[in-house]
């Protein structure tokens, strides 16, 4: 049977609130997936998005929700791919999938109109994935990529919390055909933007992260985060990690 991702492509991303009453849901796998259109990310990767949820945005609240997923990138590339959400990306995209800014916006340009992240905010609680999950770059258990714009006028912290969850996914890399990079972790693959505020609280990864094969990089593979852009001169790039676990392993190769 074929199957449809919630937010299937951009200019459709999911934003809302979903509570999972502590269901879980099975057999999410490659086959039968429509959805996650091909695309080219801002830095040139070429994939498909993956997730539940393959593109989100905006204010996001999910809940009480048990994944149980089986992807594989072997024959397809998968680039933002995880259980929950594959790619929460808050540039803003036509229907078409098209930007809608300037790509150097973040650096040319100051425009206080500019409406991102004056309402972001992503709350993942008492969600749990199991299974296991191969891609080629930017996968994860819960959320694959995230990637925030934000006029350098902003001052809006966009915040992304963690509260009881489990990452019990094996996640591995798969190679493509013209690239090595793996950003991966338990929890999310990469966090690209000097503006996150991520906090995870009561959080257990017991998945391994197996970067074998890849072109390793121990600050792009973790437990529970892989890649952070944001430096430490960042006053927004904060992570947060109160009573974690990480119970998995990373396996360089």
């Amino acid at each position: 049977r074929t199957w449809t991702p919630i937010g299937d492509k951009r200019g459709n991303e999911f934003s809302g609130t979903i509570d999972g009453n502590g269901y879980k849901i099975s057999g999410l796998s490659n086959t039968g997936y429509v959805g996650g259109v091909n695309f080219t990310s801002y830095a040139g990767t070429e994939g498909i998005t993956f997730g539940f949820i393959a593109y989100a945005k905006g204010k996001v609240t999910i809940s009480n929700l048990n994944l149980d997923v089986n992807i594989s990138g072997e024959k397809t590339n998968l680039v933002g791919a995880a259980g929950l959400i594959g790619q929460y990306n808050n540039w803003y995209y036509d229907t078409d999938g098209n930007s809608v800014v300037n790509p150097n916006y973040p650096k040319e340009q100051d425009d206080t109109s500019f409406p991102i992240a004056y309402d972001c905010e992503v709350t993942i609680a008492n969600c749990v994935v199991d299974g296991s999950i191969s891609g080629n770059d930017k996968v994860a258990g819960l959320i694959g990529s995230s990637y925030i714009s934000i006029p350098v006028s902003q001052t809006n912290v966009v915040k992304f919390n963690f509260i009881n969850c489990t990452n019990n996914a094996y996640v591995s890399y798969v190679s493509p055909a013209n690239d090595l990079r793996f950003r991966s972790g338990g929890f999310i693959g990469t966090n690209a933007s000097s503006v996150h505020a991520t906090e995870f609280v009561n959080c257990t990864n017991n998945g391994t992260i197996d970067a074998t094969g890849s072109d390793f990089d121990s600050n792009s593979v973790g437990q529970i985060l892989g890649k952070n852009s944001g430096t430490i001169d960042d006053p927004y790039a904060m992570i947060g990690l109160d009573s974690c676990n990480e119970n998995g392993a990373v396996i360089p190769d």
